[in-house]
């Protein structure tokens, strides 16, 4: 008897669902990684209680996670949320090479927020819009928090509803002139 109850209590609250989760939830962290990039992508299932089933992405799996090219539980319905989000990217085959390289203009831009200058070799003479040389301003992390609830560059992502606004932020020039005049 007790058996059929936990099953109908079971039942009774398995269907209880509102249609919003779960869903997935991209993140990205602006610091130095082991593999010398300066970003870190993340996607999360958002059950509604929490981040759940973390999993590391190449900017390539992001692509095609995201965009729904390819089948995966971080997009279950294979939305567009690239595009759903305005952002522009592609993973493209050099012609002569064959081999894939990634076209994310945001991606490429969110090192800026966090350093004065491009702090590893290859980039030299680029320049980024933070106010100190390897981290923001103590007014632009406050900035960073309100906007995007990110209280520290080095540990936090900025994950879920963030992560779309920061990517679409960092290729407005109105938004770029913006953070750099933050003191």
């Amino acid at each position: 008897m007790i058996r059929f109850w936990l099953i109908l209590v079971y039942l009774v609250c398995a269907s209880v669902n509102d249609g919003e989760f779960p869903r997935p939830a991209f993140a990205v962290k602006i610091s130095p990684q082991a593999d010398g990039k300066d970003v870190h992508l993340m996607c999360f299932i958002n059950n509604g209680r929490g981040y759940a089933l973390p999993r590391n992405l190449s900017p390539q799996e992001f692509i095609r996670f995201a965009s729904g090219e390819w089948p995966s539980p971080y997009n279950r319905k294979r939305e567009n949320l690239i595009e759903k989000n305005g952002l522009e990217c592609a993973v493209l085959t050099d012609s002569l090479t064959l081999k894939e390289y990634v076209w994310f203009p945001a991606l490429d831009s969110l090192w800026k927020i966090r350093y004065e200058q491009y702090p590893f070799s290859g980039k030299d003479n680029e320049f980024g819009w933070s106010e100190e040389r390897f981290k923001p301003s103590a007014a632009q992390m406050r900035y960073l928090k309100e906007r995007y609830n990110v209280s520290n560059i080095e540990f936090d992502y900025f994950i879920d509803s963030s992560f779309w606004k920061i990517l679409n932020d960092v290729t407005d020039p109105e938004w770029i002139g913006s953070y750099k005049s933050i003191e």
